[in-house]
Parts: structure tokens; C-alpha cells; sequence
């Protein structure tokens, strides 16, 4: 099993205590509208004003601080991890820290609409409505406490994929440090590319996701290929994470019924959704 170094780190008082500085907002990314509309129906949202441009400079500090910057590595399963540059060149700090993840996830639900999209299965294919499992038997608990901190600089990327996770996710987080743009000269401090691709079925085509400090991009897992595109001037950095589900059964009056002995077709229901989960994490 991989193990990752880091040390305690004391996040200072106050440091994303309350809400955003200015309006979080919220939008979903209308697939339908786009240059991949086979996508209708699946799940993408940017929010923006989630962190101030001075909060992100504190937060890459404080990472910084936790761990040393290394070569991002791909998971290969079993536990193992490869440097493979042609599917992901860039810099990576692994940063497992519940109570920062805690307080960046309390700024995107000041969107009282957000925990109600992610509580349920997003939609998978053209014929699923919520996915492969029942969406009753789950419950939003928040961020995972891993943060994979990124930094692209000229020349680096990463080549795409479908998140996969061990844990019980569906939607993954991407959290923009600084700004990107698609000509140049690149933004202060930021850079040229590095924008967030969802491509087509056909790999043929994309629609892209530009950064903006401070900006969230919350997706669904499955059924969304995406890729982090060449940053040709600047640097790049983001934090990514995913966000974790809790496996709840459900009485038949709706009410929580956790503690029943758990039928058959529940535990099979369970595995079908686990096996159907990738069995790697590339974030």
C-alpha cells in the first residue's frame, strides 16, 4: 500500500470561518447546449467565489508547508502507484486533513441546493435515471479527507479518464487556485491551457472548463471523461478531492433504518455498486 508523508500542519483561526467574502454561486453545465450533447443529463456544476484569491495564496501555503512537492503518480491497483508521464505529467502533494476539507466543503454548501443534487446518484447512460444503485440507500457525509494539491506548469497535463474510488463516491471536486485563459499572455499569476476537458463518447470532441481562483467544479465520477488539458505558459494548481457517500437503508416510511439487519438484495446491491466503481483513483 502507498503511504504518503506530511506533517501536522495548524490551520490559522478564522482561515475560511464564515461565509464566502462574496456570493457563492452556482450553475450547471448545460451538456445539452454544448459541443457534447450526448452528455444531456449528466451531472456538472461550477461554483464560483467559493475561496477568495487570498484564501487560495493561504491555502497552497499551507500545503506547501505539509508535504514537499513530488512527481503525481498513477494508481495501478493493489495499493501501487507508477509514474507514468504520458498519462499524467505534473507535481502532486497528497494532504490528508479532514478539518480543512471540512471547512472548504462548508463553503460550497452555503448553495442550500447543492447537498440535495449530490445526495442522489448522478445519471450514468442514456437509460439510467440516478445510476446503478437505489438512490434512498444514500447519503451525502461531505469531502473526503484526501486533497490531491497540483501543479501544472508549461508542457504538463493530464491525459483523461473517468474518476474511479475506493471509497463510496459518485462526484468528484476540483478546486481552482488561480486563473486560466485560452490565448496569450497568461492572467497574473496564472496561465495559458490547463482548462478542465469533457470530451464526447467518440473522444472526438470536448467542452472545456476554464479555472478561475477560487472556482469549484463538482462532476459526476462515472460516465464523464475528462482531462486536464496541455498548459502551454504559467503554472497551473488546483486541490482535487472527492466527496463521500454513507450507505443508509431506508424503512419503508422513509425513516432510517440502519440498524435492521441488511437484506439480501441490500448487501448484493452494495457489491454491484462497488464492483461497478473503478477499483483506482486517478485524481
Amino acid at each position: 500500500m502507498v503511504a504518503y508523508l506530511y506533517k501536522d500542519v495548524t490551520i490559522p483561526d478564522g482561515f475560511l470561518a464564515g461565509p464566502s467574502a462574496e456570493l457563492v454561486t452556482m450553475e450547471f453545465v448545460d451538456f445539452a447546449a454544448s459541443s457534447i450533447p450526448e452528455h444531456e443529463g449528466k451531472t456538472a456544476v461550477v461554483m464560483d467565489n467559493v475561496l477568495s484569491e487570498a484564501e487560495c495564496q493561504q491555502y497552497m501555503a499551507l500545503a506547501e508547508e505539509a508535504a514537499l512537492w513530488a512527481p503525481a503518480l498513477v494508481n495501478v491497483g493493489k495499493g501501487l502507484e507508477s509514474y507514468i508521464p504520458k498519462h499524467r505529467l505534473s507535481l502532486r502533494i497528497v494532504w490528508d486533513h479532514q478539518g480543512m476539507v471540512a471547512l472548504i466543503f462548508s463553503r460550497c454548501l452555503q448553495v442550500p441546493e447543492l447537498q440535495k443534487l449530490l445526495s442522489r446518484p448522478p445519471k450514468l447512460d442514456a437509460t439510467s435515471k440516478h445510476g446503478a444503485v437505489n438512490p434512498e440507500h444514500w447519503e451525502l457525509v461531505g469531502l473526503n479527507n484526501r486533497m490531491r494539491v497540483l501543479k501544472y506548469i508549461k508542457g504538463e497535463y493530464f491525459e483523461g479518464d473517468e474518476d474511479g474510488t475506493l471509497y463510496a463516491s459518485f462526484y468528484s471536486i476540483h478546486v481552482y487556485m488561480n486563473d486560466s485563459t485560452t490565448e496569450s499572455p497568461p492572467p497574473e499569476g496564472g496561465c495559458v491551457g490547463g482548462a478542465t476537458g469533457f470530451y464526447s463518447e467518440d473522444e472526438k470532441r470536448s467542452f472545456d472548463i476554464q479555472a478561475v481562483t477560487g472556482r469549484a467544479l463538482i462532476f459526476q465520477q462515472r460516465g464523464l471523461r475528462h482531462s486536464g488539458e496541455v498548459v502551454k505558459e504559467g503554472t497551473l494548481c488546483t486541490a482535487i478531492s472527492a466527496l463521500d457517500e454513507e450507505y443508509v437503508i431506508h424503512g419503508p416510511n422513509g425513516q432510517d433504518d440502519s440498524q435492521r439487519p441488511a437484506t439480501h438484495w441490500d448487501w448484493a446491491r452494495l457489491k454491484i455498486f462497488r464492483f461497478s466503481m473503478a477499483d483506482y483513483y486517478n485524481a
